[in-house]
């Protein structure tokens, strides 16, 4: 019970900090004039923003707003072991470029 209100609190701060930023970057942007907002800001930080509608994200089985720290523990693991496996290719294959550069010395210098 605890839990779900302790994670329910930290979302709705999330929301309110995110709400306050865009409303400090609003403020500073309406601050500018209008040549001053076209020119340094508007035409130097152009971005495409892709909207999810909210039905798209509850058809996933998991909720991703309550990962708990044994999921991002678990993730974190899985994500070591890539990265341990796409290593050892990695070292293979230099060793195989290795032994092919030889071969191609070794050919060039007969």
């Amino acid at each position: 019970f605890i839990d779900d209100a302790f994670q329910k609190v930290l979302a709705e701060q999330k929301e309110v900090l995110t709400k306050e930023k865009a409303n400090l970057i609003l403020e500073m942007y309406c601050a500018f004039s209008e040549k001053k907002r076209k020119e340094d800001i508007e035409d130097a930080y152009k971005w495409i923003t892709l909207i999810t509608p909210v039905s798209e994200i509850e058809k996933e089985d998991e909720n991703f707003a309550k990962a708990t720290k044994g999921d991002v523990k678990k993730l974190k693991g899985e994500l070591d072991g890539i990265k341990t496996e796409l290593k050892k290719e990695l070292d293979a294959m230099k060793g195989d470029i290795q032994t092919i550069l030889t071969l191609v010395q070794n050919m060039s210098a007969k």
